[in-house]
């Protein structure tokens, strides 16, 4: 029986044929459409997930630790007495009295470094790869994200902490107790020389992580000046000294020569010259951050622009969607000078170079008040 004919035995006309086409003709049309609408919603679902991933709370899978094998190896060298590890799972440090305490897992920490490259080998040490340059500028940017506040840590280049020494070859060495500064200087210049800083300032800090690292050299500070249309900054204090433009009060364009000024000069006149100039020098990122935060609010594409200007210039370990975390984070803070913290302590003369040493109480109580949960305090325990 043909189509025809069995429409007829149903009773049906062609009409009613043609009726039925069109009809499932526009089941077809619903069915796509709602399947075509089913996917928009996924890909609107993921994408606020995603958006959701950078700016909230922070996933697991963000500012991990990633060890590259190189400094794993150095600190595998280390004896177990230097290494300082706790039995105890549950526990990340114990300290003097006894009472012990776990690092917060929601606080991000970037370790900023300013390099002063050194290309003078008579100034290296024998046998030791000691021509990655120093690390003048340390700043230990920490980002709390359970009240979103961005604050920095200032550590004084003259601190004495301990600090891994490689030979030529990049091996093990030693372990010295010297300035910070140094810990860049015995490595590649790079990678391996942010490793060995972001490990000193680690152990300065009770073995406190520190998740990313970025080092600047100096000689960005023009290109970066250049990118950002000269920075402004209001001057805390009086630096005549150092320009006759640079009075107390005064807000002033800088020209890259004034930046370059700006950052580096030091009056080696004075034991805490260094120190001081520490404190110049966190002012200045303070007035960068105030600058960059206006920039990336108007067009927030602008940090992968700025970054990109200055790779050349940079090591770091951030990857992209962390960088844009990190400036989702800074237009979000209202980043005031109290949020600056510079580190107490006493600078004094010592036999080859200025050491400072940090106020053993105030470095504990503020590790412990602003990086840590404190799990349990001893009974008769005095902090």
């Amino acid at each position: 029986m043909n189509t025809e004919e069995k429409n007829l035995d149903e009773g049906k006309t062609p009409e009613d044929n043609q009726s039925e086409k069109k009809s499932l003709s526009r089941e077809k049309i619903i069915a796509f459409t709602l399947a075509g609408l089913a996917a928009f919603l996924v890909i609107v679902a993921s994408a606020g997930f995603i958006f959701l991933r950078y700016s909230g709370k922070l996933r697991r899978g963000m500012f991990q630790s990633h060890d590259p094998q190189e400094i794993q190896q150095l600190k595998e060298q280390r004896t177990a007495s230097e290494l300082l590890r706790e039995e105890a799972e549950d526990i990340d440090w114990i300290d003097g009295d006894g009472n012990m305490y776990q690092y917060r897992e929601d606080i991000v920490t970037i370790l900023l470094m300013g390099i002063d490259y050194n290309s003078e080998p008579s100034r290296w040490s024998e046998n030791v790869k000691s021509n990655g340059g120093n690390a003048d500028v340390l700043a230990l940017v920490i980002v709390d994200t359970a009240i979103n506040e961005l604050s920095i840590l200032y550590i004084p280049r003259d601190t004495m902490t301990e600090v891994l020494a490689v030979d030529a070859e990049g091996n093990y060495k030693d372990s010295l107790f010297t300035n910070i500064t140094t810990a860049h200087s015995y490595g590649d210049g790079e990678k391996l020389s942010c490793e060995l800083t972001v490990d000193a300032v680690s152990n300065l800090l009770y073995g406190i992580p520190v998740n990313r690292y970025a080092a600047i050299s100096y000689s960005a500070l023009a290109p970066l000046n250049q990118a950002i249309g000269g920075l402004e900054i209001t001057l805390e204090k009086d630096y005549t000294n150092i320009s006759p433009a640079f009075k107390e009060g005064e807000t002033v364009r800088l020209t890259d020569y004034q930046l370059t000024r700006m950052v580096v000069y030091r009056d080696r006149s004075e034991v805490d010259g260094a120190y001081e100039r520490g404190l110049r020098d966190m002012s200045v990122l303070k007035a960068l951050f105030t600058q960059c935060k206006e920039i990336v609010k108007e067009e927030p594409g602008a940090v992968f622009a700025l970054y990109n200007k200055l790779a050349d210039y940079i090591t770091t370990n951030l990857r992209l969607d962390e960088i844009s975390y990190l400036a989702q984070q800074t237009v979000k803070n209202d980043f005031s000078a109290e949020r600056v913290i510079a580190m107490q302590g006493e600078a004094i003369a010592g036999e080859r170079y200025v050491e400072f040493y940090p106020d053993e109480q105030w470095l504990h109580d503020f590790v412990a008040e602003h990086l840590c949960i404190e799990v349990k305090k001893l009974p008769g325990a005095t902090r």
